[in-house]
């Protein structure tokens, strides 16, 4: 039987959650006959079980199939070593000096935070005295628009610091494999084929070690959200992929069926006629932005949807060497209704908040999201699964120029002869307008939503007058504050509960 060494071509790359599939195409030899044809570059992880030759019309028959490993020490030479050592040296010198400019950055960051923070307290006071704000007011928003630019330029440093400090340990890791030498494990496989002529034999085969996630981005254009579907691919498997058609697939082949885990249900008694209230805080959750039907959890893919392929846009060269590749999948635009909005009770900034649609024809999946606005990074969110056609929402950072402050205060009342309890809310809310143009924002404040008979929740109140309040016990303030306004806004209600029920305050 003659031996071949016979060169293949990448066809596709498949990869999923845990794994990947691989199809090459290996040339047969032209005279008919019998061969043992030998496939180099191969991954060592790659097993005969995981073979498959989808194929079933080329003019051969696989006879026989074998996989050699063996270890392979490799190291670099002299004049590659004298080159990492002076990269080491390079960038040691590097972070050094970027350290310094970071700390400087940072030191004035504080300073420039220090002044707003101490021109916004003398505001405070004049606009309670009853004088002149004017110049006071210049000089918030200028301290306040230098206290931006400082920040985000110590923010610019720190990443700065942290790409010299990652390449530092990438040249280092380097070197230390220069000098230690590397053991790396190879592969080779061996098929013993009788072949009819001429052709080729299409080759897949699964490997670990390789897998996709999804990542998405995001960039506010005005009153428009361009969205950029990507993903990124991981390759460990020893075999480099260049040039690679790349298939991103949400099956899960290795899933096993499994049956549900059970547990006891405890079961307690207590003294009849004895209530016990507990305060917990819930996620509302919704079908459909905008709309009041409930779920008891998210839409999934894997939760019964169909399986979703996603198709790299060009060839891809995937090395394996662990580092994530980024990869674009989808584009699309999609018209955004933008709002300031705040949350008095979970921070004291204003926020904007866009809602858009998914105007891609498949399901957003879940993954994070980097946001861009006005040309700078603004952060990373992660986003749930999103069915085609369904809307969103996405926060897009605050506003420097504008604070809410929050204060609770409670009664509380027994009645003597029945017992009975009467608990009194006052929520008051103080938003301050430090900037120079006006802002219209939505105050959102929660109202206690009572699941027992025994207790109730009545007399909800705003001063001014509530624009909304929803069945969930969210109260909404619309406001449109003009540059230096300070608005009061005042949200009561009342808690009732006979005698037998514990009120958790």
């Amino acid at each position: 039987m003659a031996e071949l060494l016979t060169p293949t071509t990448l066809v596709l790359v498949e990869l999923f959650e845990d794994r990947a599939a691989i199809t090459r195409r290996v040339a047969l030899p032209e005279a008919p006959g019998r061969y043992e044809l030998v496939v180099e570059g191969l991954s060592p992880l790659l097993r005969e079980a995981g073979l498959s030759f989808p194929d079933a019309d080329a003019p051969v028959t696989v006879e026989a199939v074998s996989v050699r490993r063996w270890m392979e020490q490799e190291r670099v030479g002299a004049e590659e070593e004298d080159r990492l050592r002076a990269e080491e040296r390079a960038l040691q010198a590097a972070l050094v000096a970027q350290a310094t400019t970071r700390r400087q950055a940072q030191e004035r960051a504080s300073r420039a935070e220090a002044r707003l923070k101490a021109a916004t307290s003398w505001l405070h006071e004049a606009m309670h005295d009853g004088t002149s704000v004017d110049i006071l007011m210049q000089s918030v928003q200028e301290n306040a628009t230098a206290w931006r630019e400082r920040t985000l330029q110590a923010q610019a440093e720190v990443h700065k610091e942290e790409d010299a400090l990652a390449a530092l340990g990438e040249v280092q890791r380097r070197l230390k494999a220069a000098l230690n030498g590397r053991s790396r494990l190879r592969a080779t496989l061996r098929l013993g084929v009788l072949t009819r002529g001429p052709g080729h034999l299409t080759l897949r085969y699964v490997v670990p070690c390789a897998l996709w996630r999804p990542a998405h981005r995001a960039t506010l254009l005005g009153d428009q959200v361009r969205w950029e579907i990507g993903a990124y691919a991981w390759n460990t498997t020893g075999e480099d992929w260049l040039g690679a058609t790349l298939r991103l697939s949400t099956a899960r082949p290795g899933e096993r069926s499994t049956p549900p885990s059970l547990s006891d249900d405890p079961l307690s008694a207590r003294p009849r006629g004895a209530v016990v209230v507990e305060a917990r805080d819930e996620t509302v959750q919704l079908a459909r932005q905008g709309d009041a039907v409930k779920r008891s959890e998210g839409l999934g893919v894997d939760d019964g949807g169909e399986v979703r392929v996603y198709e790299a846009a060009e060839p891809t060269d995937l090395r394996s060497d662990g580092r994530p590749v980024t990869l674009a999948l989808e584009t699309f635009t999609s018209p955004a209704q933008r709002r300031w909005v705040a949350l008095p009770e979970r921070s004291p900034q204003l926020f904007l908040r866009t809602r858009q649609q998914n105007h891609s024809r498949r399901p957003l999946l879940a993954g994070p999201v980097r946001l861009v606005r006005d040309g700078a990074a603004v952060g990373q969110v992660p986003l749930p699964l999103v069915p085609a056609g369904e809307p969103f929402d996405l926060g897009w950072g605050g506003h420097d120029a504008v604070r809410v402050t929050r204060d609770v205060h409670r009664e509380s009342e027994t009645s003597r002869f029945t017992g009975s309890q009467t608990v009194k809310f006052k929520v008051t809310l103080r938003v301050s307008h430090f900037g120079s143009e006006v802002v219209s924002l939505d105050v959102k404040e929660r109202v206690p939503v009572s699941e027992l008979k025994e207790v109730k929740v009545s007399g909800v109140t705003g001063a001014p007058a509530l624009d909304e309040l929803d069945r969930d016990g969210f109260a909404r303030f619309s406001l449109t504050l003009k540059p230096g306004e300070l608005r009061t806004l005042e949200l009561s209600y009342v808690v009732e509960a006979p005698g037998s029920v514990t009120l958790p305050w």
